[in-house]
């Protein structure tokens, strides 16, 4: 079977739901696009069946697998308006009428992440913060999964590492973010969202990414 197109992933219907409904999203042009993916259709692929697991055992399947939507007005006040603590575990944001808001980084965990196995040996909720990345022993490791890199990073760059443009380079922070994804292994999702939220700061050129996540969290 065809690999499915990518636009599929982020438009197509909630899993909870036995038959796909294709949902059209607006999305302004400040906004990079952040997707979710529905595993009922795209597992139909021999490409993809191989990757939900990775999801589950990362953390990051019900994050990656739920329709969140957003509005644009309420997401650009966030962003002009938001502070992280520099250990990043403080979010804080106006809303309203100078109506200073506060979420901690556990909250944002519990409402974000899924909640821990029983049978897991380590929570994900504590798991390290993500390298800039990865050394060269992993690189070898990553040509194991070569067949499954392309596939797993159209499913990055649309959700948890929301890019716009061509797919085709890989940087440093991509392949360490597909390297934990290939082989199942925690990473800190939350410290490394607040650090891409806070370059936004920094570079004016960069578009707004994690809009859905940043709605459902301050909703």
């Amino acid at each position: 079977m065809d690999m499915p197109d990518l636009q599929e992933m982020h438009v197509f219907g909630p899993p909870s739901k036995r038959t796909c409904t294709p949902v059209f999203i607006r999305r302004p042009n400040f906004l990079v696009i952040n997707g979710w993916i529905c595993w009922d259709r795209i597992t139909n692929s021999r490409e993809f069946r191989h990757l939900e697991e990775k999801w589950h055992d990362i953390g990051l399947h019900k994050l990656v697998s739920t329709r969140q939507d957003w509005h644009a007005e309420t997401v650009k006040q966030f962003f002009s308006t938001f502070y992280i603590n520099p250990s990043r575990t403080l979010l804080t944001w106006m809303t309203g009428k100078n109506r200073k808001i506060t979420l901690t980084k556990g909250f944002c965990q519990e409402v974000l992440l899924d909640p821990p196995r029983d049978n897991e040996a380590s929570n994900h909720f504590d798991a390290e913060k993500i390298k800039d990345r990865i050394t060269d022993t992993q690189k070898e490791e990553m040509l194991i999964e070569d067949e499954n890199v392309n596939a797993a990073n159209r499913i990055v760059r649309r959700t948890i590492l929301p890019k716009n443009g061509a797919r085709d380079e890989l940087n440093n922070q991509t392949q360490a973010v597909l390297y934990h994804v290939l082989f199942g292994k925690p990473f800190d999702f939350i410290d490394m969202m607040f650090r891409e939220i806070e370059k936004t700061r920094t570079d004016t050129r960069k578009f707004i990414p994690y809009a859905p996540y940043m709605h459902h969290v301050t909703d």
